[in-house]
């Protein structure tokens, strides 16, 4: 009885060590599949995209968070560690995990000066050069100067200068995965506020811009809005106005419409003053210039994509929104603040 009760145990040992053994190859199979997987896959990203390693290693692991990429995942796990037949759970699981990556291929390749520059080139109006010169000279010897940030996930952002007034100094992509391009939202963004700058381009002198005021009725507004973008012109929306200019091949929106409180407290007095005399219903945008942007970052914090941009008069500005559709920024908040500068620091 005693050595039947010996071999039993002896068994159960043997079965517990092959048990251990067996659990102990297949994490070495999962690890050394994953590995090899992510790494191949990183590789071959990196060098479709001309991105480096790392960024491209990273957006990988946030786009393997998707909802069908886990579904994959789980399977793959499912079938490596409940199938027995090691090398058909290895099978399985190296299928499950390709088919995670598969679904989010293809990955945004990045941003090119070119697309930025010619995506310029359609949005300022072919009409300027039947206008006096002597209005618009700043604009026919405009020379882009674009800065692209990104990707981060599926949106990068261009940092650029202005041609005139009303013009974003931010434009906003997102790569669309089907067609693998990136496609610019139709809403554009202005980071910093000034006053009128000395040959700063105004197109109301020639008479190619309106400012109207705002109605009380919020839907009436936005149906002037939609019939001034319908006939090709680009709208500008500011709290109590909204200002219309022609577009060229291609058209922009900007939203200002918090502009007047971020103007006040940025600029202060100097702000007040001018809008006494000149603008004091305020009901022109000629308040409201765009300083150009020396330095910006573009990160994404939890849902939130975040651009923080630094203006040649000292301010700082955060956008922040949680995706786009087409036209618009989804969730979208804008801060500024006035930075401090010490006397002899290095900008």
């Amino acid at each position: 009885m005693e050595n039947s009760n010996n071999i039993g145990n002896r068994e159960r040992i043997e079965f517990i060590d092959k048990t251990s053994i067996n659990k102990i190859v297949k994490i070495k199979l999962l690890l050394s599949i994953t590995i090899s997987l992510l790494a191949g896959y990183t590789l071959f990203q990196s060098r479709e995209s001309g991105e480096s390693v790392t960024s491209s290693f990273l957006l990988i692991i946030e786009h393997l968070l998707s909802p069908m990429s886990i579904t994959f995942i789980v399977i793959a796990l499912f079938s490596l560690l409940i199938i027995q037949q090691k090398i058909l759970g290895a099978v399985l699981y190296a299928f499950f995990f390709f088919c995670a990556l598969s679904v989010i291929y293809p990955l945004p390749h990045g941003l090119t000066l070119n697309q930025v520059s010619d995506d310029l080139d359609f949005l300022i109006p072919q009409e300027f050069p039947h206008i006096d010169s002597n209005y618009l000279g700043p604009v026919f010897s405009y020379t882009p100067q674009i800065e692209i940030l990104g990707p981060v996930g599926e949106y990068s952002v261009a940092i650029i200068n202005v041609p005139y007034r009303e013009f974003p100094n931010v434009l906003v992509y997102r790569f669309n995965s089907e067609n693998k391009i990136w496609k610019r939202i139709l809403e554009g963004v202005s980071l910093g506020v000034s006053l009128p700058a000395e040959g700063s381009v105004d197109l109301h002198v020639p008479g190619m811009a309106l400012d109207f005021a705002k109605t009380a009725n919020a839907g009436k507004d936005n149906q002037l809005i939609n019939y001034w973008l319908q006939n090709k012109y680009i709208v500008t929306e500011y709290d109590k106005f909204i200002h219309v200019h022609m577009g060229g091949r291609e058209l922009y929106t900007i939203n200002r419409t918090e502009f007047p409180s971020i103007a006040q407290a940025l600029v202060g007095a100097p702000y007040t003053d001018f809008r006494l005399l000149d603008n004091k219903e305020d009901l022109s945008c000629k308040s409201y210039d765009t300083p150009k942007l020396n330095r910006a970052t573009f990160t994404k914090i939890g849902i939130r994509y975040v651009l923080v941009g630094i203006t040649d008069n000292n301010q700082k500005w955060t956008l922040t929104f949680t995706g786009a559709d087409e036209l618009h920024l989804l969730n979208r908040g804008l801060a500024a603040e006035r930075m401090v500068v010490l006397v002899g620091a290095v900008q």
